[in-house]
């Protein structure tokens, strides 16, 4: 009978001096016992000393599945500790602990309530709970999954934010693309990586956004260096430059002859014109090639 009583009795004594048989032993006995009551015990001993023990822990309520679920969301819906961290910073050293190692079994068990647990996590004031929600990410997949990695994109945390950035960009998803396009004028992202992640994604669904980074100079606010804009232009035009058509070439040779006008266009030579200047100048030696 897993009674709290009996489930003292039985894993004290172990853990005290623990070792991978007396493990093994003590999980053919816990598989017998209600699933519930030895996932919520399990939970007590998030923070022993004995690293072995801890690990020991985490495998069995991965194993115990629906249970743990619901065991770690009852534990966080009283808990009065994660509660009082709520609405502050750093959380306490245990309950960091907890919420941790919880994290990290919920990421390992295949259950919408699982990502439910995870989506109520994702707003903690802790950044480190933020970013073991992401962890906990990488092997799930769904709408809820694709709205948390879009919100953790706009963190102010830079280590969370560019987890999210990776885990977007290994996704595949082009129902990323609005989002990365998005946080690409907020100023807190590297918009090189955005760029490239965006590429990686949808090559095609990018060349408009590429082309217009080249010519709406209104698109850059005075905040991004005059040297990171011409590095993304230049970056979007190695895009451009692979997928060259009769629209694309009409605007970048507009453009070109914009940037070109009046005295100070002309004596002025800068790298994204120069790079405009020979792609336009390869096009046109491939049509005339053609008509010939």
């Amino acid at each position: 009978i897993s009674t709290e009583q009996n489930l003292n009795l039985l894993l004290k004594p172990a853990i005290a001096d623990f070792n991978a048989q007396k493990g093994k032993e003590l999980e053919e006995v816990l598989e017998n016992l209600d699933g519930r009551e030895v996932a919520q015990k399990l939970l007590e001993i998030f923070t022993v000393e004995q690293r072995n023990v801890r690990l020991w822990a985490l495998r069995v309520l991965i194993t115990l599945g629906e249970d743990s679920v619901e065991a770690i969301s009852l534990y966080f819906a009283s808990a009065d500790d994660f509660k009082k961290g709520k609405d502050q910073g750093l959380l306490a050293d245990e309950s960091w602990y907890k919420i941790r190692n919880s994290l990290f079994v919920l990421g390992n068990i295949e259950s919408q309530k699982a990502v439910d647990l995870l989506w109520d996590f994702k707003n903690s004031p802790d950044p480190r709970v933020r970013l073991e929600v992401l962890k906990a990410l990488e092997k799930k997949k769904g709408e809820k999954v694709n709205q948390i990695l879009a919100e953790l994109l706009r963190d102010k945390e830079e280590e969370v934010h560019k987890k999210a950035l990776n885990l977007i960009s290994a996704s595949g998803e082009k129902e990323f693309i609005p989002a990365l396009k998005d946080a690409f004028f907020k100023g807190h992202l590297d918009r090189k990586k955005l760029f490239a992640a965006m590429v990686k994604i949808g090559e095609e669904d990018c060349r408009d956004f590429a082309l217009r980074l080249i010519v709406e100079e209104s698109l850059f606010s005075g905040n991004i260096p005059k040297k990171e804009k011409e590095k993304l232009q230049l970056t979007a035009l190695n895009l451009l430059e692979n997928n060259l058509d009769e629209k694309i070439f009409r605007a970048l040779e507009s453009h070109l002859r914009k940037r070109r006008k009046g005295l100070l266009g002309i004596l002025h030579r800068d790298e994204v014109s120069g790079r405009i200047a020979k792609i336009l100048s390869l096009r046109d030696k491939e049509i005339n090639a053609s008509r010939l």
